[in-house]
């Protein structure tokens, strides 16, 4: 890179690591927190057990979500890669119960490796003004801040397969057969993360083969691709083993049958792409990006088409929850990207200053628009189970197991720092497959019924503690 173009990029980063250091230090009580308690766990239980990739374990030991009892607390989903680097983080500084910050800190890094990688990968296709917007866009869009700080498996996906993409053109354009391995080693990481990734792949070779025209070597980049599937096949295989530890799925495909539905499409395209990834104004960029003639057209092409196959192959997925979303949007960025440089540019090659000031104001809109959306994502808006789970760490043992009902979300079980259960009922059960304590923030005819048989450790107007071991 050029001095000036090396400092304008890391400004952009460091702006996007300092958005992303809003609320940093939030427990895990936010937007889609049973889903960051979760992979939290995960890496919670290597820094207890020590790090063991073939059996990863957390602390929900229901039959919530497979179906199945999970007496051994498996979590059978992404091959935790992830979860153990920032296990070995923390035990080698002395970082026990930092899990929540070190695993937002690790996200916020890994966004910003990604958002480099989509300019390097840009840059090479389409120049270094379409690849700074794209950065920028990726970097302070409202909806990329909060899901580039969150402990979920996306942000290093995300960085895994741009990282993979800069890799390929890499190979193509050098003709390295070791680039090439590169490349397969990081996409095969990246499908391990999760398999939906594979919607890049047809991007990346489309993009090579536009620069260099050349079949056979497109064809190597095909191979390389199917080989980096092979990894995920045998994860996949092996962790069938452990049917009680694979969350039930089927849902993500079309649940209750929404795909091509008026719903699917409100949800998806006016709700989600539209006002909270782009803020509305940044559908003009991405409209503009699409009409632009350019070299890459294909490309863009070949890519809004991946992202059709994904909304549509993961319709319920997608319409569910808004972080299913995350995996598209670079693809939205570089399109969107490339119709900010023709708006800076000056799109009809006059009225250059007119074309920077509308496009200066519907950047400013969207950021307005999604902000809107986005900002209630960072609140904690139940605090109890927070308070309640330091509590319950302090006054009972580490190998309790607790019943901390919170209508299946795993987030307060997550606060207490025990294996159990998210859910009452059937409390006598429970009892048998161990639980030893019981929790709750509601104090409802459950909690009243239980309180009445069982002593009361702690009782506040925020929860109420019992110890299930002794009887009244």
């Amino acid at each position: 890179m050029r001095k000036l173009e090396l400092f304008v990029v890391l400004s952009v980063m460091f702006l996007a690591f300092a958005l992303r250091m809003y609320r940093i230090s939030n427990p895990v009580a936010d937007w889609h927190s049973f889903r960051q308690a979760d992979t939290a766990s995960v890496t919670r239980e290597f820094v207890r057990r020590g790090v063991d990739l073939l059996h990863p374990q957390y602390h929900d030991l229901s039959n919530i979500q497979s179906g199945k009892e999970n007496p051994e607390g498996y979590r059978m989903v992404e091959f935790p890669i992830m979860n153990a680097g920032t296990a070995v983080f923390i035990s080698a500084f002395n970082l026990d119960g930092q899990e929540v910050l070190v695993g937002r800190l690790f996200a916020v890094i890994f966004s910003g490796l990604a958002g480099l990688a989509l300019y390097l990968f840009v840059k090479t296709l389409l120049g270094r003004r379409v690849a700074l917007f794209s950065l920028i866009l990726f970097s302070i869009l409202p909806y990329s801040v909060y899901y580039g700080r969150v402990i979920l498996p996306e942000p290093f996906m995300i960085c895994l397969v741009l990282w993979s993409g800069v890799a390929y053109l890499r190979a193509i354009t050098s003709r390295s057969y070791l680039t090439f391995a590169l490349y397969s080693l990081l996409l095969a990481m990246a499908i391990l993360v999760k398999p939906f990734v594979l919607i890049y792949v047809p991007i990346f070779i489309t993009a090579g083969f536009l620069l260099t025209k050349n079949l056979k070597h497109s064809l190597v980049g095909a191979i390389s691709s199917l080989f980096a599937v092979v990894p995920f096949l045998f994860w996949r295989d092996w962790i069938l083993q452990f049917p009680e530890g694979i969350p039930a799925s089927d849902w993500l495909w079309n649940e209750k049958n929404i795909r091509f539905s008026g719903a699917f499409v409100h949800w998806v395209f006016q709700e989600r792409i539209s006002r909270l990834i782009l803020g509305i104004g940044g559908v003009s960029f991405l409209i503009l990006g699409m009409i632009r003639k350019q070299k890459a057209f294909l490309v863009f092409v070949v890519s809004l088409s991946a992202i059709l196959v994904y909304v549509l192959a993961i319709a319920g997925g997608n319409v569910r929850h808004d972080y299913y979303q995350f995996l598209i949007l670079p693809i939205l960025c570089m399109i969107a990207g490339q119709g900010m440089a023709w708006m800076w540019n000056g799109i009809a090659g006059s009225l250059v200053l007119f074309s920077r000031i509308v496009l200066i104001g519907l950047l400013g809109f969207s950021i307005f628009v999604s902000w809107y959306e986005v900002r209630g994502y960072f609140n904690v808006n139940h605090w109890e189970i927070v308070i309640a789970g330091e509590v319950v760490d302090k006054v009972i043992p580490q190998t309790a197991k607790i019943i901390a009902p919170f209508n299946g979300d795993t987030a307060f079980l997550f606060h207490t720092k025990r294996s159990g259960w998210p859910l009452g009922f059937e409390i006598d059960k429970k009892i048998s497959q161990g639980a030893t304590h019981y929790v709750t923030v509601s104090y409802d005819d459950e909690a009243r019924e239980l309180e009445k048989r069982f002593k009361t450790i702690e009782k506040t107007d925020r929860f109420l503690l019992l110890d299930l071991r002794e009887h009244l």
